[in-house]
């Protein structure tokens, strides 16, 4: 290791990591018993430099320049003592020079010099007052059950529409601090924005790449690195060096040089007066302890490898960024946010006032982020004001009923706050996830008691209360720190919303209460469910119902003091660069109907790239987040993506079915009731799943190309609600021979399918009508329609699950007739595709498509898409076909009946 790594890796890995968030402290520190510098002019040749003479152990020091970095040097004249000054006489001269006054003093007084001329020029500065307000309350709000966001179509600008619900996403991420070790599970972290002189071009960066399927994530982090080490760009790894020309501007390269170059000034400069200072007499190398010597070379040997395209290997790299915690400066504020910390994402504008959300860093690489947006919940009390009912849109229910034969527990000195104890709970909700039709209700008996009241500090249990109510004084306590933590948030919601005053004082009460109750089931359960119960893993939905409504009140609470908004426009937190696009509310337009005025939908999108994962103590890594999900997800995703290739072989075999001796159903039934269905069915669905996995796979929603090509496809009549009609496809008619059990079947297919077909056509209506408010700047039924998208798709899913079961019935049916299921061969199967390129599609397929309402335009599509299919290399039966189908519809439907919902107009 050379002097060089040696004098630098401690100067930097020592100071850095914990500069990372102390920038603001030190940059805004001046430094101690400041002393003038003054400049008088003797003759035309000489130049007298002069300071206090009571100002000890300074050094005078002349640079020629200040751009693009000064090389400070020492004056070799002694100062000379005259008249309480210190005087230095130097030539004069035509061009410029600078001077300055340096101060040696001790090591740690030089590291503290050298920690503020880096922290003024970090690349990223965070400061811990600047992340979004943490809930304590939240930590145990664990939801079984989230929405995958990644089946949400994409948007026409790239992003997606959060509806109320509770989602998750899983996206590539990045390290932004180095010097730190990968985030673990007992690393806590927060959101916050980026912040900076660089700040843009990291954004830059993680928007921009976002963009490139083809770029590595490897490439990209090494660039990041390369920004945070200061390095400059044109020393790095050729392809680093090309990903950077293709992420940022020449004028950005060259803000990144110049960072650089300041930075290499500073190193030489304190180089040599930390050489002096460690290896002159009483230096402190030979006293390093061996874990110091084995951490402070870091970002020396990472500019190395940066630098030296024949050492450069990136796992290298990762293992010197991410080595052991730097050491600590003292003043750093550390904070112990616990792992799944939620917090509060402010968006200004909105009706709610914005939503819930948590960073779950996988290691630096993979992020997972959790959303809960405040949803239309239903909540009743009682006349004593006990909360008796929480209920949401999908038919769960939390009901309470108290014991009133149970006298209530009353507190001395604080007659507002009293106990009540449990008669009932009851919970009404989804048996599992394999089968969302399936409810299940479980009672909970005389366990547990519930707080009522605000408490004021004054209440004492009495000595020997009641057996049901355990611990009274206890949950006394808890409840009195639930008044200091609801206060602490109205604060941090008035500094995170702008020009926000104090909440609804009758809001905040509710807020409290809701808290008490919360609690109070939480225990119950924890009581009355053990761990090895089959439905232990629901708890945590049961409870997390009541949790999603103390979000619904804390969105109310946040919403209350905020000025009168004009605008839906995001607010200066979470800001798009596309938002002037989009008209007031109340520019004009139809009146919004009641049932949407408190919903809370929001376009979420650019806070990827503007802001970040903070963690709560200095030594823990900060994440930043891509548009690209993680390969799991992508995989994830993509095997959903396949359910319209069993759709297509089946549509072929019923085409093929169709012989007029095959199920002796009459031609135009099946190509009206069943192909036009299948048809539309594939078409819808696959122009859904391509919406989606633009977003989420190796193809970008981000870039121009793909905002134009969505925009391609738009509607103009996107103010108006997009609902789902059913078609009736006509009477089932037999031919000779038919049973009435295999007509019932039949009808029951084309009935499901039908409906199924519905609420593809209504989504994929929805997603157009969307991009017509996109175009047309409207924004608030551009997120109408982006809501509508979702709820429509999670109706497919339900009409999935009815249809793989009309679809197994049809197939019980025929095997019970003994129903000679021939083999039809991949030739038989291509020319029906061959048929379909000739002659197009029969006029009862027309008829039916014309009955979901699609155009000529949309047939012409529908048909391209059937036509678009790869040939058949297997034969297939018909029934096989059709199990096979029904079982990937379960697949798909399950996974889309997770998606939230939202209350619907009837017309």
């Amino acid at each position: 290791m050379t002097l060089r790594q040696w004098i630098h890796g401690f100067s930097i890995a020592g100071l850095l990591g914990a500069l990372f968030d102390l920038a603001p402290f030190c940059a805004q520190a001046s430094p101690p018993d400041e002393v003038r510098l003054s400049v008088s002019q003797l003759t035309t040749q000489e130049v007298e430099l002069a300071w206090p003479a009571s100002a000890e152990g300074f050094t005078l020091e002349r640079a020629d320049s200040l751009v693009p970095a000064p090389d400070w040097k020492a004056v070799p004249t002694d100062p000379q003592v005259h008249g309480g000054l210190r005087v230095v006489k130097v030539p004069a001269s035509d061009g410029e020079r600078y001077f300055r006054l340096r101060r040696e003093g001790s090591l740690a007084d030089l590291f503290l010099e050298y920690a503020r001329q880096v922290a003024e020029d970090l690349p990223l500065q965070v400061n811990p007052a600047n992340a979004m307000p943490d809930c304590a309350f939240l930590d145990p709000f664990q939801p079984h059950t989230l929405a995958p966001l990644a089946l949400v179509p994409f948007t026409s600008e790239g992003g997606f529409v959060l509806a109320p619900g509770v989602w998750v996403l899983e996206l590539e991420s990045f390290c932004l601090k180095s010097s730190t070790p990968a985030p673990t599970s007992g690393d806590g972290y927060l959101p916050a924005p980026l912040a900076g002189p660089m700040a843009d071009l990291f954004e830059q960066v993680l928007r921009r790449w976002s963009v490139m399927p083809e770029a590595s994530q490897e490439a990209a982090q090494t660039l990041l690195w390369a920004m945070l080490f200061r390095v400059r760009m044109d020393a790095l790894p050729s392809e680093v060096q090309t990903l950077a020309a293709r992420l940022l501007s020449p004028a950005d390269l060259q803000r990144l040089n110049e960072a650089a170059a300041r930075k290499k000034a500073l190193e030489a400069e304190f180089s040599r007066r930390m050489a002096d200072a460690l290896l002159g007499p009483g230096g402190l190398i030979s006293d390093l302890p061996e874990d110091i010597r084995a951490m402070i070379s870091f970002e020396a040997v990472a500019e190395d490898l940066l630098t030296n395209p024949l050492e450069f290997n990136y796992n290298d790299l990762q293992n010197a960024a991410l080595s052991p915690a730097a050491l600590p400066l003292p003043g750093g504020e550390v904070r112990e946010i616990p792992y799944g910390r939620w917090a509060w994402l402010p968006v200004v504008t909105s009706p709610a006032g914005g939503l819930f959300m948590r960073y779950l860093p996988q290691g630096y690489q993979w992020t997972r982020i959790e959303f809960a947006v405040p949803e239309p919940l239903t909540l009743t009390r009682d006349a004593l004001g006990r909360i008796t009912l929480i209920a949401d849109a999908s038919g769960n229910r939390l009901e309470a009923t108290y014991d009133d034969e149970v006298l209530p527990l009353d507190y001395a000195a604080d007659p507002g706050v009293r106990g009540y104890a449990f008669r009932n709970l009851r919970f009404v909700g989804p048996a599992n996830a394999d089968d969302p039709h399936q409810r299940f209700e479980r009672e909970v008996a005389n366990q547990g008691w519930c707080l009522l009241g605000v408490p004021n500090g004054s209440g004492q249990a009495p000595a020997t209360p009641p057996g049901v109510y355990f611990e009274p004084q206890g949950r006394y306590d808890w409840s009195l720190r639930q008044v200091a933590e609801i206060q602490r948030l109205e604060t941090e919601l008035n500094r995170v919303h702008p020009g926000r005053t104090a909440g609804d004082p009758g809001i905040r009460r509710h807020v409290h209460e809701l808290a008490n109750f919360v609690e109070a089931v939480r225990l119950a359960l924890e009581g009355a469910v053990p761990e090895e119960d089959e439905q232990f893993p629901l708890v945590k939905d049961w409870v997390g119902l009541a949790y999603r409504a103390w979000i619904v009140d804390f969105a109310k609470l946040a919403a209350s003091g905020s000025p009168t908004r004009a605008g839906r426009e995001i607010g200066p937190l979470i800001s798009t660069r596309d938002s002037s696009r989009f008209v007031a509310l109340n520019q004009g337009g139809p009146t919004k109907p009641p049932w949407w005025h408190d919903l809370a939908i929001f376009r979420f999108m650019d806070w990827l790239f503007l802001g970040h994962a903070q963690p709560g103590r200095t030594s823990s890594q900060a994440v930043g987040t891509s548009g690209k999900v993680s390969p799991p997800e992508r995989d994830w995703n993509e095997h959903y993506g396949q359910y319209q290739k069993n759709v297509d072989l089946f549509g072929k075999i019923m085409e093929w079915a169709g012989l007029p001796d095959f199920l002796n159903v009459p031609k135009t039934v099946l190509d009206k009731g069943i192909n036009a269905v299948l048809s539309l069915y594939k078409w819808a669905g696959t122009e859904l799943y391509q919406a989606g996995s633009e977003k989420v796979g190796n193809r970008s929603p981000f870039s121009p190309a793909h905002r134009h090509a969505q925009l391609t496809s738009i509607r103009t009549d996107f103010d108006r609600p997009t609902l789902a009609v059913v078609p009736n496809l006509g009477p089932v008619s037999g031919g000779p021979g038919i049973s009435v059990a295999r007509l019932e079947s039949t009808r029951r297919v084309i009935e499901h399918g039908a409906a199924l077909g519905a609420s593809l056509w209504a989504a994929l209506v929805a997603l157009e009508r969307q991009r017509g408010a996109w175009a047309a700047g409207d924004e608030d039924w551009y997120l109408r329609q982006g809501a509508y998208a979702a709820s429509h798709l999670r109706d497919s899913g339900f009409r999935m699950l009815a249809f793989a079961d009309a679809l197994d019935n049809w197939a019980a049916v025929l095997r019970g007739e003994e129903f000679e299921d021939p083999w039809i061969s991949a030739e038989q199967l291509n020319a029906v595709t061959e048929r379909w390129r000739l002659n197009g599609f029969s006029a009862a397929t027309r008829e039916g498509l014309t009955a979901f309402g699609l155009t000529e335009a949309d047939m012409v599509t529908c048909l391209a898409d059937r036509l678009a299919t790869e040939p058949e290399t297997e034969p297939k039966t018909m029934l096989i076909a059709l199990e096979e189908l029904a079982i990937r519809l379960r697949d798909l439907g399950r996974v889309y009946c997770q998606l939230p919902v939202l209350p619907m107009p009837s017309q």
